[in-house]
């Protein structure tokens, strides 16, 4: 019954097709009886892995005579999913969605008014520009291009804060230092230690002493997930090395 309250933000994850087209039919049937119905054009199906594009054909799924469409991405709780489990696409949504958060605070001129300082401007920056940005990034397995990518955009919109050009050539340490902010590498491994502190703390078990278990040696954690494609064993090793920033 607990997955009534969320009715409209639904998601239902299987290892194989046939299992999905069951769970599919159940909750289905279950919510007619309640007097909801499924939404056939909203729904989507999503495989992934290294062979979804081979896994898709069979994947159909028909509800009530009307075919489930099956797609390669999927937005979803603000999030978009691939069938690759790659992140270009992720973060290029969120660098678009903060520039226009950015854009819609300089229209309404924070960015320039006088009347704030630079520490009232970049709490609107870190709680509405890059709230955006970092959304979910909790749980990215991020690269340095991945970074690299994002922390061009957050050191253009802190220029723009500060009202400082390219001409001036102010190394970005002293952008950071002037904002009173941190890099985005390092706003993002803040969020993932706290996300970790939360899924990974079995009882009785301090999270640094179960993280070590979890992560014991990365050659042989490398080997056990080569399996699951590149995607997990990339979280893996980003989550090996955020670690040991606190326990190195």
């Amino acid at each position: 019954m607990w997955i009534l309250m969320y009715a409209d933000d639904i998601s239902l994850a299987c290892d194989i097709a046939e299992k999905l087209r069951e769970a599919v039919t159940t909750m289905d049937a279950t919510f007619l009886l309640w007097g909801l119905t499924i939404s056939t054009k909203k729904t989507k199906v999503l495989v992934v892995g290294r062979n979804a594009a081979a896994q898709a054909a069979d994947s159909v799924i028909t509800l009530r005579g009307d075919q489930l469409e099956v797609v390669s991405q999927f937005k979803y709780l603000g999030s978009v999913f691939t069938s690759d489990c790659m992140l270009d696409v992720e973060i290029t949504h969120r660098v678009a969605a903060a520039s226009s958060a950015f854009q819609q605070l300089r229209r309404a001129s924070i960015w320039i008014s006088r009347a704030l300082t630079l520490s009232v401007k970049m709490q609107f920056f870190q709680c509405i520009v890059m709230s955006v940005l970092l959304y979910f990034g909790e749980t990215w397995a991020v690269v340095k291009q991945h970074i690299s990518h994002l922390a061009v955009f957050q050191k253009n919109w802190l220029q723009r804060i500060c009202g400082i050009s390219l001409r001036d050539h102010v190394p970005n340490v002293d952008i950071l230092n002037r904002c009173n902010t941190l890099s985005v590498e390092c706003q993002l491994q803040g969020k993932r230690l706290r996300w970790l502190g939360h899924v990974f703390r079995p009882e009785g078990c301090p999270m640094i002493e179960w993280l070590r278990s979890f992560c014991l040696v990365k050659s042989r954690a490398l080997t056990h997930l080569a399996a699951l494609g590149l995607a997990s064993m990339m979280l893996r090793c980003v989550i090996v090395k955020t670690v040991k920033l606190v326990d190195p």
